[in-house]
């Protein structure tokens, strides 16, 4: 084999290896089972009751897994999320979720989720926090009576990313300094924040006196 012939071959191992990394390991569905609160039900595997919400996020890979859920709720009072992820919650009560990452962004789409009386505690959303740069879909969900702490705002959801809401319900939740279903902060450039509502109801959302009964 003569040097233009290796270097050929070698040029063919290399395009090789570089598509099969960039391919990765297909993509997973992680099918939530148990209403366990603990992270370290996360073996998933085709036996009852050994998956949670938080053990199925922490099983997220690089892909874009798929989340489904096979119980009506989650005893998980926050869940972490910073991965690539699709949350198919089949009418799944879910508590309050965190967007976030270090580096880079998130794209997470979540549906058929409902999200009810969770008081947060925190200034940043009832139900749902959404970091800079971070990418998240809602659909045909529901955000009912839900309230931040406070000092809060968004007594639904904080978005400081870019939000598409579609076919869903916010009523009744509340926010003692202001937007009571969401509320949209500015995120400066290179990473703008953008919110877009399509086909929802807004019904009796606002603000709630700090010094009044907690919902």
């Amino acid at each position: 084999m003569n040097v233009l012939s290796i270097r050929r071959l070698v040029k063919t191992l290399t395009a090789v290896f570089l598509m099969t990394t960039a391919l990765g390991s297909p993509a997973a569905t992680w099918v939530v089972d148990s209403t366990s609160a603990s992270p370290g039900l996360s073996s998933c595997t085709a036996a009852a009751n050994d998956c949670s919400f938080p053990g199925a996020v922490s099983r997220l890979g690089s892909t874009g897994d798929s989340i489904t859920f096979t119980v009506a709720s989650s005893d998980a009072t926050e869940v972490f999320i910073a991965k690539d992820v699709v949350i198919e919650a089949a009418g799944a009560r879910l508590l309050r979720l965190v967007i976030s990452t270090s580096v880079g962004w998130a794209t997470v789409t979540v549906r058929n989720a409902v999200w009810q009386y969770i008081n947060s505690g925190s200034p940043f959303g009832g139900a749902m926090y959404i970091a800079p740069s971070q990418i998240v879909t809602i659909e045909d969900s529901q955000f009912l009576f839900n309230r931040t702490g406070n000092t809060g705002k968004g007594g639904a959801i904080h978005n400081f990313g870019i939000l598409t809401v579609r076919r869903s319900r916010f009523e009744g939740n509340h926010s003692p300094q202001g937007a009571g279903a969401i509320y949209h902060g500015v995120s400066p450039s290179p990473n703008p924040s953008s919110l877009t509502v399509l086909d929802s109801v807004f019904r009796a959302n606002g603000v709630l006196d700090p010094t009044g009964p907690s919902r």
